[in-house]
């Protein structure tokens, strides 16, 4: 007669191990505030180099208003920066255009009312650039990027409020998405879509330049853009032979 099988225990059992595949990591996007409509998803980020701030390799002295404000943006990542959105008030807009209509360069009245307010509430002026954008009904406002001296949700607030002052304050629903801000990703990207209705801008205040950069980021940008550039040939000295 066959003895019965005898049934395994815990300790006879061999272990196992079933591989799980791995989730791809979250990215941090930079998107507009609600009333702005979302910038058009890529099918792939550019890198997200120092070399991405001067893709296209030319020289400082060469480089043209958008370009610079692009990789003002760049920097601006490399450097754990953010992206912000604001909303003008409506007779923010109606003072700048009067600016503009006056001869005189809207961008300047709105820096120094942005480093005033900025100075007032952080304490310092933090390395920025913003670029003026329009909507399908022809509504100014502003994208940005600015390097903060810190990442917490309080000193984040304060620059809002900074924002929010220099742009006129909006009251109601809408004021609570006047400013918008998140965590910089792909910087040159953003800068892009912050520029994309730079001819349109142009053509309705009548002025040559609608982006700004600021001393202390242009600065930064400089000097990532030179050294995104080759290195110079260097040529041979001719032996002379007596």
């Amino acid at each position: 007669m066959a003895e019965p099988r005898k049934r395994k225990g815990f300790g006879q059992l061999r272990p196992f191990f079933v591989q799980l595949p791995l989730l791809p990591r979250p990215q941090p996007l930079s998107q507009p505030p609600t009333p702005f409509p979302a910038p058009p998803k890529a099918s792939a980020s550019p890198p997200t180099t120092e070399s991405n701030v001067n893709p296209a390799r030319v020289q400082w002295r060469e480089a043209s208003e958008v370009g610079v404000f692009k990789g003002a943006c760049q920097v601006a990542h490399d450097k754990l920066g953010v992206a912000w959105s604001l909303n003008l008030s409506p007779r923010k807009i109606q003072d700048l255009m009067i600016v503009a209509a006056n001869g005189n360069d809207p961008r300047r009245s709105l820096y120094q009312e942005i480093d005033r307010q900025c100075g007032r509430i952080l304490g310092y002026t933090p390395p920025y650039a913003f670029g003026f954008d329009l909507d399908d009904n022809d509504r100014l406002h502003l994208h940005g990027a600015a390097v903060l001296r810190a990442e917490t949700g309080e000193h984040r607030k304060l620059f809002h409020k900074a924002l929010a002052t220099a742009g006129g304050k909006i009251s109601g629903k809408s004021g609570s998405t006047q400013v918008h801000s998140k965590c910089l990703y792909d910087g040159y990207g953003w800068g892009r879509y912050s520029s994309k209705t730079a001819p349109r801008v142009r053509k309705l205040l009548a002025v040559d330049r609608v982006t700004f950069v600021n001393h202390a980021l242009k600065q930064m940008t400089r000097m990532a853009w030179e050294a995104a550039l080759p290195p110079k040939k260097t040529r041979a000295k001719r032996k002379h032979i007596l």
